[in-house]
């Protein structure tokens, strides 16, 4: 009507013409939600009527059976809300699980804490050349071609002098490991050494309080400032040659308590009557005099523990 006949519209009826328009506005939108709402429900009903096919009717017993949900839908409507409640369960049995093993490595590092303990009650420690061994050996033997001599070290003598001896035959091989001079009713002397040991220089501990000991004999020529070093030396003993601290080294095969070396050497080992009559036989072979009395031929062992 406005259009068809051009005219000068009054303000009444431009207030009856914004009013038709706003009401036109109003009508769209509410046709709008009503068809978002129809649409809304048209899915519901879809889903509904998809979880019905799905569910089967056992007719051999009348029961209900509820179909496997497929896992390779997409995660939407019922399948997504069945996932969901899946994770709390996972959770709780990811905790219990961990909390499990927790409980059983801390039980093992509590057993094996109080393994140690105990063993370090009935064991002495052997070192920085022995880290590793739980026990620390202490017996070895020097195997010859003449026979096995074995010696039980005396920790209790000389620890640092007892710990050069472990780390040498630990290493499993000596490169100067020797018997070289033999004086019968004497000694049998040799040398224990590796270059990847370092020298022990540490000496043995005197029997004797400071305060008490007077040596008995004058110090040798070759050990100017000798003192007290360890026990007066007995047949089967074995002792760092010199007053030092090795690698040279001496078993006494004298009959009685030598106490012509007073307290001087250093003595980290003790031989058993067995391997005395080894040492014994060992006297028999030849030898011949360069200063002292030497082995013609020297003879090599090996270190091992027992």
């Amino acid at each position: 009507e406005f259009v068809s006949q051009p005219r000068i519209i009054s303000t009444q009826e431009k207030g009856t013409f914004a009013w038709y328009i706003f009401d036109q506005r109003q009508q769209q939108k509410q046709q709008q939600q009503h068809q978002r709402y129809t649409s809304h429900r048209k899915k519901c009903h879809s889903l509904a009527n998809t979880a019905e096919k799905k569910t089967m009717v056992d007719t051999s017993n009348g029961n209900i059976k509820q179909a496997s949900p497929d896992l390779s839908a997409p995660l939407s409507g019922g399948p997504k809300k069945f996932q969901a409640r899946q994770y709390p369960t996972i959770l709780v049995l990811s905790v219990v699980v961990l909390s499990f093993f927790t409980f059983v490595h801390m039980l093992s590092q509590g057993l094996s804490s109080s393994g140690s303990s105990e063993g370090g009650n009935s064991s002495t420690s052997v070192g920085s050349g022995l880290k590793g061994t739980a026990v620390s050996p202490t017996t070895i033997l020097l195997k010859t071609e003449h026979g096995d001599l074995r010696i039980k070290l005396r920790q209790d003598l000389a620890p640092e002098s007892v710990n050069y001896v472990q780390q040498i035959v630990k290493g499993g091989k000596c490169e100067r490991c020797n018997f070289y001079r033999s004086e019968k009713d004497l000694l049998l002397q040799g040398v224990m050494a590796d270059h990847s040991v370092t020298h022990n220089k540490a000496l043995g501990k005197c029997p004797i309080p400071p305060d008490e000991y007077k040596p008995a004999v004058p110090c040798p020529a070759h050990d100017k400032s000798c003192g007290c070093h360890g026990p007066m030396m007995k047949r089967g003993m074995v002792g760092w040659a010199g007053g030092g601290g090795g690698p040279d080294f001496f078993i006494v095969t004298f009959k009685n308590p030598v106490d012509f070396w007073d307290h001087w050497h250093t003595v980290w080992g003790e031989l058993d009557e067995e391997s005395i009559e080894i040492v014994e036989r060992i006297h028999t072979l030849p030898t011949h005099k360069a200063g002292m009395i030497m082995l013609d031929e020297k003879i090599q062992f090996t270190p091992e523990f027992v």
